[in-house]
């Protein structure tokens, strides 16, 4: 930050015969500057108001000085705070869409959730922030710690309503953002929030196919496969099928996930002599990741599989990995 300020200072001092403020920017940046190189942020902070409201040109000055005030500082948070109001307000820029949900960052993390959510909700029905997808996700995700924060803390009727309320309000916002072209955003975060209030509400089918839709945008990603394997266990535990199914998609992104064995065990317990084969396949190659072979779980699956399909010995699978297993398991290798 105090580079940066160093540099405008000499910018606006070559520049200063052009601009009615400069000469007052440059000093107040001095000031700012010096009272962070001491570590004095509440002064800083106390600085940063009027500098905020002569330096249209340089809002970038503003916002690196607030931010190292707002990080180390708790006390500064309510000049800091109006001054990114002011940078909102008057620069009408893309950039400016980033102040703002940092602006929502930073009051969310004083515990603030209520206050983030008015500010950055308020900005998200006017252009050219409601068509922003992190915008409108973030409003959303705002919502949804305000329904969680008063479920935790639930005790009579009106927090209930008010429970239902923040939910709807939540709700509303995600089914915004799947209108929004999202494809240069990451909105993983948003999805998994959003099925989990479709749930809420007792629709269970849609948040299903929410979760698939969005793997199917994502199919080498490792947590859209997994959200899609989560719900299924929590919502179609009986379903063993199509959680083997869906577990497979996720094993053959990585091979050495723990739904490995979730995997192996529906099937062992469920599935048919014919995808013992493929079971077999799957747990050898997640027991060859060294984080994975000191587990007992999946040694004692594997004996099953064994005792469930003879062929294994047959296998090209089980032919390469039993040399190797011999030295690194020794113990456990000989019980097999």
């Amino acid at each position: 930050v105090s580079a940066h300020m160093e540099w405008f200072v000499e910018e606006q001092r070559v520049k200063g015969s052009r601009s009615l403020h400069c000469h007052h920017a440059s000093n107040l940046i001095a000031i700012v500057s010096r009272h962070l190189l001491h570590h004095e942020f509440s002064q800083a902070a106390m600085a940063m108001d009027p500098l905020a409201q002569v330096m249209d040109h340089c809002p970038e000055v503003v916002r690196k000085a607030g931010i190292e005030c707002l990080l180390n500082d708790r006390s500064a948070y309510g000049e800091c705070l109006q001054f990114f109001k002011q940078i909102v307000k008057k620069h009408k820029s893309p950039i400016n869409e980033k102040y703002l949900l940092e602006m929502a960052f930073f009051i969310a993390g004083y515990d603030n959730i209520t206050e983030a959510y008015e500010v950055l909700s308020s900005h998200s029905k006017v252009d050219p922030y409601r068509s922003n997808p992190l915008i409108v996700g973030y409003c959303g995700l705002l919502a949804y710690l305000l329904w969680k924060e008063v479920e935790e803390a639930m005790e009579d009727r009106e927090s209930e309503e008010k429970s239902l309320r923040h939910a709807k309000t939540a709700l509303s916002h995600f089914e915004e953002l799947n209108q929004l072209d999202t494809r240069e955003a990451n909105i993983e975060m948003f999805v998994h929030k959003h099925a989990e209030l479709l749930v809420f509400f007792d629709k269970k089918s849609e948040a299903l196919e929410l979760l698939l839709s969005y793997r199917e945008k994502n199919p080498d990603q490792i947590n859209p496969n997994r959200y899609v394997c989560q719900h299924l266990r929590v919502h179609q535990p009986g379903d063993v099928a199509l959680r083997v199914q869906h577990l497979g998609l996720l094993q053959r992104i990585d091979p050495s996930c723990p739904e490995v064995v979730e995997m192996v065990e529906l099937g062992l317990n469920k599935g048919s002599i014919n995808l013992c084969e493929r079971l077999f396949e799957v747990l050898v190659a997640y027991i060859d990741y060294p984080c994975n072979g000191t587990e007992d779980k999946p040694w004692q699956l594997l004996k099953q599989l064994q005792e469930k399909w003879p062929g294994y010995t047959r296998s090209d699978v089980w032919l390469h990995s039993k040399k190797l297993w011999s030295r690194l398991y020794p113990e456990r290798f000989q019980s097999q």
